[in-house]
């Protein structure tokens, strides 16, 4: 009798921690893992906020007076909602319109965005994939004299960050002259 209580107990265990992983991972969307499937869901705002009232919203500032805006605060991947925005690991959305809604809600936002600098916005791309263009091409288009820069900025491999620092005569060891093995 006492196995099969700590069996049961397991089991509960293990149901309560799939349930709060579930609603953990909520964002702005309802997902299924087991058929791969996303729908837009308005009325929750977990971990990615698709509210106009929240987005766009300031990360960060990477260099003096360049500002990184993000719409949906959508960082890396990882998530279904990025997932199925790019298309990747067979993962969709559950109807149109639900892809619809999702889309609506980028024009709002980019609406409001571009609204913030009435002059025009800079977008520098530092990633060519068709996630980040259908966005940058979104706000573009709801911003007056917008421009697109593309190569100022790069995306490289760790490997690659190695081989530059360590090379010969690179900025970094003379930057760091005597201490760079400790830098």
């Amino acid at each position: 009798m006492k196995h099969y209580n700590q069996q049961r107990l397991v089991k509960i265990i293990k149901e309560a921690l799939t349930k709060e992983i579930n609603n953990v991972l909520n964002e702005g969307i309802d997902f299924d893992y087991n058929t791969k499937t996303v729908a837009y869901n308005p009325s929750h705002e977990e971990n990615v906020d698709t509210s106009v009232e929240n987005n766009p919203t300031l990360d960060t500032s990477i260099v003096a007076k360049v500002q990184v805006w993000s719409i949906f605060n959508l960082r890396g991947d990882g998530n279904p909602l990025v997932y199925v925005l790019k298309g990747e690991y067979g993962w969709k959305f559950s109807s149109e319109e639900d892809r619809d809604a999702v889309e609506r809600q980028f024009d709002t936002i980019a609406t409001k965005f571009a609204s913030m600098y009435p002059i025009g916005v800079t977008i520098i791309m530092p990633s060519g994939n068709p996630l980040n263009r259908h966005i940058a091409d979104i706000v573009m288009s709801k911003s007056q004299n917008a421009e697109l820069i593309e190569g100022v900025i790069c995306k490289i491999t760790t490997e690659e960050v190695e081989d530059i620092v360590l090379e010969f005569g690179s900025k970094f060891r003379e930057y760091y002259k005597d201490n760079f093995n400790a830098a």
